[in-house]
């Protein structure tokens, strides 16, 4: 991040919750989630009414309902939680950077025009009121949307998936007109429409980046990740003529476009080389 993180430019409301703990959030309908959220900040537990949906090193994701006694409000919420276990994590930037990253990035995201998920509120919680040791977010729970990989997966009829593959056509296109650089565009992070929301939805935008103007050597590297991550369960004409179609929506010389996404498939580039692509 280039210039200081404040997380009022994006959640206004600010409240603590007690002794080092500081929260922003959209507005104050949210102060009964972010109770909520204080045990998985303070403790690192886990609520009993919460669900896991993911556990890693230092990263948690955890569904919460809706508390009883709301009568407003969605029926639940997805928290991120970025727990730093060791006063050596707590000390190092990148560590420290895991939860602002995400609000950042999500914002920028959404500030481009992508169809991406809403931030409800950021948690800091400071050891002292200096070393950050937790932090947290609270985001728009997607459920019930399948991903693309899901409908590839197992696919009622053709037709549902050349919806997905649609899908995953307009997110590439979206990605590339806002300039952005997902780096880990696999079916798995393009969420299908639902019948409250009617646009494909993108997801896990961590290690993002985002240029001033589309590049199309980007482009054609997502369009290569994307394809090696379901190449799988696609026959291989149908993924051939998916290709196609994306590069030649670009408006760009498709021969050269494919000879590039050709060049990437199968291709196992580090984090640092998938984001100093140009």
């Amino acid at each position: 991040m280039e210039r200081p993180f404040l997380p009022e430019r994006y959640l206004p409301y600010r409240l603590s919750t007690g002794p080092g703990v500081r929260w922003w959030l959209a507005d104050e309908s949210w102060q009964p989630w972010a109770a909520d959220v204080d045990e998985m900040v303070r403790a690192c537990r886990i609520p009993p009414h919460g669900t896991v949906l993911k556990r890693a090193a230092n990263r948690l994701v955890v569904r919460l309902p809706r508390l009883d006694g709301l009568a407003a409000g969605p029926a639940s919420v997805v928290v991120k939680a970025f727990p730093m276990r060791r006063v050596r994590q707590a000390l190092l930037g990148r560590y420290r950077r895991y939860g602002p990253m995400e609000l950042v990035q999500m914002a920028t995201a959404r500030e481009r025009g992508l169809p991406v998920p809403m931030v409800h509120g950021y948690v800091e919680r400071r050891l002292g009121g200096l070393a950050v040791t937790n932090t947290a977010l609270i985001m728009e729970d997607l459920a019930p949307a399948r991903s693309v990989r899901d409908a590839l997966e197992k696919p009622a009829s053709s037709a549902e998936r050349d919806a997905a593959l649609a899908c995953a056509h307009t997110a590439l296109l979206q990605l590339h007109a806002a300039g952005c650089n997902h780096i880990d565009l696999d079916g798995k992070h393009i969420l299908l429409p639902t019948g409250a929301r009617p646009e494909a939805q993108i997801i896990d935008f961590m290690y993002a980046r985002f240029d001033p103007a589309p590049s199309l050597n980007s482009f054609c590297f997502m369009v290569a990740y994307f394809a090696d991550s379901v190449a799988s369960l696609l026959p291989e004409d149908v993924l051939g003529e998916w290709l196609c179609r994306v590069v030649l929506a670009t408006g760009a010389d498709p021969e050269g476009l494919l000879r590039a996404v050709a060049g990437y498939r199968g291709r196992r580039l580090s984090r640092q080389a998938r984001l100093a692509l140009v």
